[in-house]
Parts: structure tokens; C-alpha cells; sequence
């Protein structure tokens, strides 16, 4: 039988605070980027505690689950921004951004979360999840 670690209440009470704070805050008119980000470090957190607690154990990472993994919290950064702002509020650096105009990118920005997720998805089924044998 697989041993297991003790549940850590602080981190588990953070990561369903700020799960449950993300909506909140996006529902009383908090910016959605900060939002978003609150929500997103809470189900970081939880998966965390879930991976300490299970005592997974991962293969070493390489270059390649390294990259994947900043490539996809970057394209999940930018499609944050495609799906909280409107197009005269977006960054000069992404495409799409124009001067007086209220019009969001859902498409684009829906677009981005999902390879956001792949890449971020896949650079952990790449390390090789297991839990450790007693």
C-alpha cells in the first residue's frame, strides 16, 4: 500500500479560498486579469497538496517539459488578456489591438487557453506521474 503524507490545512484552506475567491472577485467587478490569476494559483495549490499528499513522483524533467511547460503558462497569460480585455485595452504587442474599439477576441482568446492547456497538460503526462511503491 502506497504511504501517505499528512494533508497540509493552510495550503488545502488557500487553494479553496482562492478558488472560490476568483469568481467572486470577477463577479463584484474586481479586474478579470486578477481574477483569473487568484483562481488559477488556487488550483495550482490544490493540485500541489494532491501530488504531496498521493506522493507522486515525477521522472526528471528535460528541455522539453520545460519549454512546454513556460510556453504554456505564457500562452495561457496571453489568452487571459484576449478574454479580459477589450481591443483598445490590449497590449501594443499582440495583434488585434485597435484604438476606441470595445470588441473582445473570445475566439482568439478561447483559441490560446486550450493550447494553453495542452501544452501545460502535456508536459506533465510527459514527466511521467506515478506514485511511489511501498
Amino acid at each position: 500500500m502506497a504511504c501517505r503524507q499528512d494533508i497540509d490545512g493552510f495550503q488545502l484552506l488557500s487553494g479553496v479560498l482562492a478558488v472560490i475567491a476568483g469568481p467572486v472577485m470577477l463577479v463584484c467587478g474586481s479586474p478579470a486579469g486578477w481574477a483569473v490569476l487568484v483562481g488559477a494559483l488556487g488550483v495550482v495549490l490544490l493540485v500541489c497538496q494532491w501530488a504531496i499528499v498521493m506522493d507522486v513522483q515525477f521522472a526528471d524533467p528535460t528541455l522539453r517539459h520545460l519549454l512546454a511547460a513556460v510556453f504554456g503558462v505564457g500562452v495561457l497569460w496571453i489568452a487571459t488578456l484576449y478574454l479580459s480585455r477589450a481591443a483598445d485595452d490590449l497590449p501594443h504587442l499582440l495583434p488585434g489591438r485597435a484604438r476606441h474599439s470595445d470588441h473582445m477576441y473570445i475566439a482568439r482568446g478561447l483559441a490560446l487557453f486550450v493550447l494553453g492547456a495542452y501544452l501545460c497538460t502535456r508536459a506533465i503526462v510527459d514527466a511521467h506521474p506515478s506514485r511511489r511503491s511501498a
